[in-house]
């Protein structure tokens, strides 16, 4: 099955999202954060469809990892999203002086930072030769979570040491 394959199952009425029940027949062995970030909430977007429509998503193997931020400052990212992952970096780098308040109006996303200095959801990355690019990983979902944890990196408040839970994806 192909990733645009999804474009041609039911889908719901609002939001135009895949069927969830449809879409969760035809991939049960997915985890459960993969299918709703990759598959389910941006599977008919047509970003997405661009970038990945000739993903054989049957063939994927998702492990969750952990990757180090300088592992995680080398990703490929899509054309039509590095600018929102810079806009974010550049939001995240001010909260020395706002107390990580700057990084999301959600205020869950805010505290979970501020305690843990990582994400809620891990983003989902496949390696890059899946798509043949030229860097080990590429991102998939989760741009502003990248954006902010550059943003956060660059203003001294995470070590390059720590390592940060991501879906990767690979044949």
């Amino acid at each position: 099955m192909k990733f645009s394959d999804i474009m041609n199952i039911p889908f719901e009425d609002v939001g135009g999202r895949p069927d969830y029940n449809f879409l969760k027949k035809l991939l049960p062995n997915i985890p459960e954060d993969v299918f709703i970030q990759f598959f389910y909430d941006h599977g008919r977007k047509s970003e997405f469809q661009l970038q990945y429509s000739t993903l054989e998503i049957l063939n994927i193997k998702w492990i969750e990892v952990d990757l180090t931020i300088n592992e995680l400052s080398n990703l490929s990212i899509y054309s039509g999203f590095i600018d929102w992952v810079d806009i974010v970096e550049n939001r995240a780098k001010k909260c020395k002086i706002n107390n990580f308040n700057s990084i999301d109006i959600r205020k869950e996303v805010v505290k979970h930072w501020q305690k843990n200095y990582t994400w809620i959801k891990p983003p989902i990355l496949i390696l890059g030769n899946i798509i043949n690019s030229n860097r080990k990983y590429h991102l998939v979902e989760g741009h502003t979570r990248i954006g902010t944890l550059k943003g956060l990196f660059n203003q001294g408040l995470l070590k390059n040491t720590q390592t940060h839970k991501v879906w990767l994806g690979k044949y």
